[in-house]
C-alpha cells in the first residue's frame, strides 16, 4: 500500500509507548509463571493460553498485541529443533538426556511425550486467531476514525499474523502429517471439544493447501502479502531512520519464501517459485554484492549466522531472542558441554563424517570439541560465551529462512521445469562455473538475471567481483557425480537431482529444525516413499534395521516418519 503520513503522529507514538508498557508488564508476569511452574525439562503448560479480554483498545495495543503473538512463536523455535533433528541424521542424545528425548530419538511411542506434544504450535495458532479477531473488532469500533498510517500498518500486522499462522500449520503438516484447523478465537485448546468449529486435516497436502489459502485469500479481504512499516509505525517523524525494533520484522516469515515452500510441498507453481527466487536473488545481488551470495567468502561467514541476533548477509527470517527483555531459548544450554549448560544433545559420528575435510562447516562452524566431547556449536561459535555465568543468557537465533534457502528453492524449481543445467550450476560450481564472463541467454533457460550471479558490482579490469560459485562450490565440497544422473530418463533424472539437493540440505541446515521437514516433503512428493528418510537416518543407529522398520511401518495411513500424537479431539 502507498504510505500516507498524517498530522497526529506524536499522539499515536505516545499511545504506542503506553501499549508497550502494558505489554511488558503482562509479559513479565507470563514469563514468571512459566519459569516457576516448570517441573520437567520439557514440560508444556497450555492452560493459560492468552488473555481473552478485549486487549486492543488503542492503536498502540495493535502493536503490543502482535508482540504477544511473537512470544508464542519464540516458544516453538527450539522445540522444533529438539523434536525433528533428534530423529534426523545429525543429532543424538547424551547420557544426560531424559527418557523423553531418547523416545523421540528411537522413534518410540510418543503419546504423552512433552517434546512430541504439539501444544505450543496450537498455542501459537490460538494467539494468531485471538489477535486477528480482536484486530477486526477494533477496526469495526474505530471505523472511519482510523488514520491512514494506522490503517496501512493494520494491513501489515494482519498479514504478519496470517503468515505466522500459515507457517505454523505447515510445520504441523511436516512434523505430524495431520492437524486440527480452526479460525475461532478460543482461550484453550480444550474448547475445541466443546463446540468450536474445527476441521481435521488428515494429510500433509491438505494442510499445505490450508496454509496456501491463508497466504493467498487471508481473512476479511486482507491477504498475507502486505509488509509492516515498522519505522512509520514506531517513529513516524523519522520513519526511514528508526532503529529501535527493526529485528521484529525478521521474525515474521518472509512472504516469498513461505509461499515458495508451500508450493514446493504441493508440487505446484514451479514457474512462480523460479520467478520469485530468481528475481529476489537478482535484486539482492544488484543492491549489495555481499548479501545472500555463495562464493569464496561464504565459509568464513557460517560461524556468525546463528549465534547473534541476525546477519544481514544471510538472514531472511529468523526467530530472534533478547535476554534483556526476558526472551531466551535452550539451544546453548542443551548443546554445550560447559557448565552451567546441560549438554543433552550432541552431533552424531555419522553426521559429522559426511562433511569433507576442507568443508568449513565441519571445521568449527557447526561442531567442535569441548571439554573432551563433541558439541554442536553452531549457535555459540568460538565459545565466546556471554552466558557462562548463567545458561539463560544466550541469544541464539533460529533461522526460519536464510539466503541459502533461496538458492536451494531456485535449484529445485529449475529441476522440475527441466532446466537441469541451471539446477546443476546452482548446486555445484555456480553460474560462474558455466559462464566466466557473460551469461549466454540464447541457451534454453538462461535468464539475463543470472548475470547478477556472476557479479553485481561491475567489472574491475576483466575480473568480475564476487562471482557466485554455487552451493557446493563455495565450500570446496563438490561431491555429486552427474555423469550417470544425466543419462537417466526425465522422471528418474528429476528425482536424482532432488535427492542431490536433499543431501546437500542435510549438511547445510543441520540442527535448524528444517532439514527433517525437507526429507518428509521429498518423501511425500515421491508417493510417500519412506526409504528417502530411512536411508539417510538409519546409518547413525547401532541397530539401523530396527529403526528402519519403525520409519517404514505404516499405521492408520501414515508412515512412521511422522510423529503420531493423538490430541483426543
Amino acid at each position: 500500500m502507498k504510505r500516507i503520513y498524517i498530522t497526529n503522529q506524536k499522539k499515536n507514538a505516545d499511545r504506542e509507548k503506553v501499549g508497550l508498557v502494558q505489554f511488558s508488564k503482562l509479559l513479565i508476569v507470563a514469563l514468571t509463571l512459566a519459569i516457576t511452574g516448570c517441573t520437567d525439562l520439557f514440560e508444556t503448560n497450555t492452560d493459560d493460553i492468552i488473555n481473552d479480554a478485549d486487549y486492543i483498545s488503542t492503536n498502540g495495543e495493535m502493536y503490543s498485541g502482535f508482540l504477544g503473538v511473537l512470544t508464542k512463536l519464540q516458544a516453538v523455535g527450539d522445540k522444533t529443533i529438539f523434536l525433528t533433528d533428534t530423529r534426523g541424521d545429525f543429532i543424538e542424545p547424551t547420557q544426560n538426556a531424559p527418557e523423553e528425548v531418547w523416545d523421540v530419538y528411537f522413534y518410540n511411542n510418543m503419546q504423552g511425550n512433552s517434546i512430541a506434544n504439539p501444544a505450543e504450535f496450537y498455542d501459537l495458532i490460538i494467539a494468531c486467531n485471538d489477535y486477528l479477531d480482536k484486530m477486526f473488532q477494533y477496526k469495526e469500533e474505530v471505523g472511519n476514525n482510523m488514520s491512514k498510517v494506522t490503517e496501512e500498518n493494520f494491513y501489515g500486522l494482519i498479514s504478519g499474523a496470517l503468515r505466522i499462522k500459515s507457517w505454523t500449520y505447515l510445520k504441523l503438516g511436516l512434523i505430524y502429517g495431520e492437524a486440527v484447523y480452526f479460525d475461532d478465537p478460543i482461550s484453550e485448546l480444550v474448547e475445541l471439544k466443546e463446540g468450536a468449529n474445527f476441521t481435521k486435516l488428515n494429510s500433509l497436502n491438505e494442510i499445505a493447501e490450508k496454509s496456501l489459502s491463508l497466504i493467498d485469500e487471508g481473512v476479511n479481504g486482507i491477504n498475507a502479502s502486505y509488509e509492516m512499516e515498522w519505522g512509520n509505525w514506531l517513529d513516524p517523524e523519522n520513519p526511514t531512520s528508526y532503529t529501535g525494533f527493526p529485528k521484529w520484522s525478521y521474525m515474521i516469515p518472509n512472504y516469498t519464501l513461505l509461499r515458495c515452500e508451500i508450493c514446493l510441498t504441493l508440487n505446484q507453481e514451479y514457474e512462480w517459485v523460479r520467478e520469485q527466487t530468481l528475481q529476489y536473488l537478482s535484486e539482492i545481488f544488484t543492491e549489495n554484492n555481499n548479501n545472500f551470495r555463495l562464493n569464496d567468502r561464504t565459509p568464513g561467514q557460517h560461524s556468525k549466522y546463528f549465534y547473534t541476533e541476525y546477519n544481514k548477509e544471510e538472514t531472511v527470517s529468523s526467530i530472534i531472542y533478547d535476554y534483556d527483555n526476558d526472551q531466551t531459548n535452550n539451544l546453548v544450554k542443551y548443546f554445550s558441554n560447559t557448565y552451567p549448560a546441560k549438554y543433552i544433545l550432541r552431533p552424531t559420528t555419522y553426521g559429522m563424517s559426511k562433511y569433507a575435510d576442507d568443508d568449513a562447516r565441519g571445521n568449527g562452524a557447526y561442531f567442535a570439541s569441548e571439554n573432551g566431547d563433541t558439541v554442536m556449536n553452531k549457535y555459540h561459535h568460538s565459545f565466546s560465551y556471554s552466558w557462562v555465568s548463567s545458561a539463560y543468557l544466550d541469544q541464539a537465533t533460529i533461522p526460519l529462512y536464510r539466503g541459502f534457502d533461496l538458492h536451494f528453492m531456485l535449484a529445485e524449481a529449475e529441476n522440475h521445469l527441466g532446466h537441469w543445467e541451471q539446477a546443476k550450476a546452482i548446486l555445484t560450481n555456480g553460474v560462474y562455473g558455466v559462464f566466466s564472463t557473460m551469461v549466454d541467454t540464447t541457451l534454453e533457460g538462461w535468464d539475463i538475471r543470472y548475470q547478477t550471479f556472476l557479479t553485481s558490482g561491475g567489472i574491475e579490469g576483466s575480473v568480475y567481483k564476487y562471482p557466485n560459485t554455487g552451493i557446493q562450490g563455495c565450500l570446496s565440497a563438490n561431491r555429486t557425480d552427474f555423469s550417470s544422473i544425466d543419462s537417466l530418463d526425465i522422471d528418474a533424472k528429476t528425482k536424482a537431482y532432488d535427492m542431490a539437493l536433499l543431501d546437500e540440505a542435510l549438511l547445510e541446515f543441520a540442527a535448524e529444525g528444517r532439514s527433517y521437514g525437507m526429507m518428509i516433503r521429498m518423501a511425500n512428493r515421491y508417493n510417500g516413499d519412506p526409504k528417502i528418510i530411512s536411508d539417510r537416518v538409519c546409518p547413525k543407529y547401532e541397530s539401523p534395521e530396527e529403526i528402519r522398520s519403525k520409519i517404514e511401518n505404516e499405521t492408520d495411513g501414515k508412515f512412521g516418519y511422522f510423529v503420531h500424537y493423538d490430541l483426543g479431539l
